[in-house]
């Protein structure tokens, strides 16, 4: 039976199988704590699968399981305030173009004097 600072040791050394084992171990919690945020189920998926791959490519960056297990809540905390943040301006250009297309029937109304 592998202890929990064994898998971060192999995932550190490249071990594919340590990687998975940590994934299965720990992707529902980063899962769930990510579709909390951001109140959608499906970007959560996403923002937890893109925290594992950076996992993955700075895994020789962990000594414990501990420093493991934060950089994972730290960087999907971080993923979900960027996906906010690009929604929230989203929203508000989308509320700007629609408040102009609102602009221009009206000027057109006006013009065609309806």
């Amino acid at each position: 039976m592998q202890t929990e600072l064994d898998l971060v040791i192999a995932l550190r050394q490249g071990n594919q199988e340590a990687y998975k084992k940590l994934h299965d171990q720990l992707y529902d919690s980063i899962y769930y704590f990510a579709s909390g945020l951001i109140g959608s189920k499906f970007d959560a998926n996403d923002i937890a699968t893109e925290v594992f791959l950076r996992l993955w490519t700075l895994r020789c960056n962990f000594d414990t399981f501990q420093n493991l297990k934060a950089f994972l809540y730290l960087a999907t905390r971080n993923a979900c305030l960027n996906y906010l943040d690009v929604q929230t301006r989203a929203a508000a250009r989308n509320k700007k173009l629609l408040q102009q297309l609102a602009d221009r029937e009206e000027e057109q109304q006006v013009s065609l004097g309806i």
